[in-house]
């Protein structure tokens, strides 16, 4: 048992209580080199622990005590920057010392790159990916994705992370729960390799060219077109993140070199917020996206103009109620009633923060229309408030919340639950094709692609142009159309894991009705 000491006035005595901690860091350092001239990275590692860090802040520390990079560290230079590094750290919180060795001395903020050598140290010693290895592009991918989550979580989209957004992002103690033992299958944090791999095939999904940016067009194909067409043009014009604006894009043409894009940081930020519109980064992020204006109020005339478009939805499928559509004045009854703003009509910020689950209800009326379907088959509150507090009052709390669409996709849930729900529904969808593929070949099938001739593919399409030509409205229910996101393209997602086949297995859907319109609405304006 440690001897406790009395210290009468305790805040005068905090400078004198850290140096001595200091000093005996420093004697116990200079213990661990024994006579040795330099201690190498691998070797800097019981270092790293006498000075309360955590395993994967070996690489970070190693360099932030180097005045030059270098292979090795020796006990002088060791001494000399450890005292440079804990000047302003508080004795008192320990994750601190973390922010203060990850910040470049001559900046008063964390930028996206100063986690670079956290990042590399686990991606190249972390155990459970070390079928990385030889895979530099899913490793940078990884990187990637970690850290826009990390300024996500901290509520940053500035990219200057200060020591309390620092402390926000709860980054210290998930990195220090994080060792060899860990699976990162297991986990829900943000270094979840699970969470990753679905992010990332979402974008290889959308991303036709892949070439990590996202146009107008490939947005359009989210969820089969289940955005609004106004959303997705303020998600094109907003929907860059300033921590990431200087994302360099690999272009396949220069004629779209113009055209707006999302790269895959700005992905990330969308879909995390599209995915869970309850928190308060995607609330803010949503009302960035349908303040037109930008006068920090949505008023009834601009989401009337978001309304158009699902108004015309629920014409062409048919909504929830049977007795006609629903009118855009009854919309605003009931949010009105729902949000309780402070001016009836006028929607601040402010207003929808007052409950996550009502902020998500009144977003995705107006941005999701399958989204807009499960709510309105629920006419009162939130439906994922509902279940929640029923599970409270069952005792049933570590249940996950989630409803499903018809077709069984998760519809309402938080991100955690949909990423294990998506990611088990990828890795089937590839043990299924997997399995086609192979026996095929075991047949004799020959899977080489087709090679048509140029003259007659150029006929074809002139004879397909004269018959869109031929419709009256571009809806004409003779036209057989595919997904342009359909059950093939789903699965044709980068394959790069390590994990037992799974044993649920989806069945393949068609979404027929849906594809219809948007495939021959996407051709009508093509046309037009």
């Amino acid at each position: 048992m440690s001897t406790q000491f009395y210290f009468p006035n305790k805040s005068n005595n905090q400078p004198m209580i850290k140096q001595l901690h200091e000093e005996i860091i420093l004697d116990k350092v200079a213990s661990l080199f024994n006579n040795m001239e330099y201690l190498t990275q691998s070797e800097f590692h019981a270092v790293t622990e006498l000075c309360s860090l955590p395993r994967y802040m070996n690489l970070a520390l190693f360099r932030a005590l180097q005045d030059q990079p270098s292979d090795c560290i020796t006990l002088e230079q060791f001494e000399e920057n450890w005292t440079i590094l804990t000047t302003e750290y508080d004795y008192n919180d320990i994750d601190s010392l973390i922010y203060y060795i990850l910040k470049k001395p001559e900046f008063n903020c964390i930028t996206p790159d100063d986690f670079l050598p956290v990042l590399e140290d686990i991606v190249l010693n972390h155990p459970a990916l070390q079928f990385l290895e030889n895979n530099i592009t899913f490793q940078e991918r990884y990187i990637e994705t970690v850290i826009c989550r990390i300024f996500y979580d901290a509520h940053c989209p500035t990219g200057k992370l200060s020591l309390k957004q620092f402390h926000k992002s709860d980054f210290a103690s998930v990195l220090r729960s994080l060792d060899p033992s860990i699976d990162l299958y297991a986990i829900h944090n943000i270094f979840s390799y699970k969470q990753f791999y679905v992010l990332y095939c979402k974008l290889w999904a959308l991303d036709t060219d892949h070439d990590l940016a996202l146009t107008e067009a490939d947005l359009n194909n989210y969820n089969m077109g289940t955005l609004t067409g106004l959303t997705i043009e303020r998600i094109m014009e907003n929907g860059r993140i300033m921590a990431f604006t200087d994302t360099p894009r690999v272009l396949v043409t220069e004629i779209d070199s113009q055209a707006p894009y999302l790269t895959y940081f700005d992905f990330i930020w969308f879909f995390l917020s599209e995915i869970d519109k309850s928190t308060p980064l995607a609330i803010e992020y949503w009302f960035r996206c349908l303040d037109v204006d930008g006068d920090e109020v949505l008023s009834a005339y601009e989401l009337f103009k978001f309304w158009q478009d699902q108004d015309t939805k629920q014409n062409f499928f048919g909504g929830p109620q049977t007795e006609g559509s629903i009118q855009f004045e009854d919309i605003i009854r009931q949010m009105n009633d729902l949000i309780q703003p402070r001016i009836p009509g006028q929607f601040s910020l402010k207003d929808l923060k007052k409950n996550g689950y009502l902020a998500e209800r009144f977003f995705d009326t107006f941005i999701n229309y399958d989204r807009f379907q499960v709510h309105e088959a629920h006419q009162e509150g939130s439906v994922r408030e509902q279940k929640c507090f029923e599970q409270e009052e069952e005792d049933c709390i570590s249940d996950p919340v989630i409803l499903r669409d018809d077709l069984g996709f998760p519809v309402l849930c938080n991100w955690t639950d949909y990423a294990d729900i998506e990611y088990n529904r990828i890795i089937s969808e590839e043990n299924y094709v997997n399995s086609l593929e192979d026996e095929q070949e075991d047949e004799g099938i020959n899977l080489k692609p087709i090679e048509y001739d140029e003259e007659e593919e150029e006929e074809e399409e002139e004879e397909e142009e004269e018959i869109c030509h031929s419709s009256d409205d571009g809806l004409s229910d003779s036209l057989s159309v595919t997904s342009t996101n359909s059950f093939r393209s789903e699965i044709q997602t980068p394959d790069l894991h390590e994990v037992p086949e799974s044993s649920e297995q989806e069945e393949e859907s068609s979404y027929h009705s849906k594809t219809n319109y948007y495939e021959n609405t996407y051709l009508h304006q093509s046309i037009n």
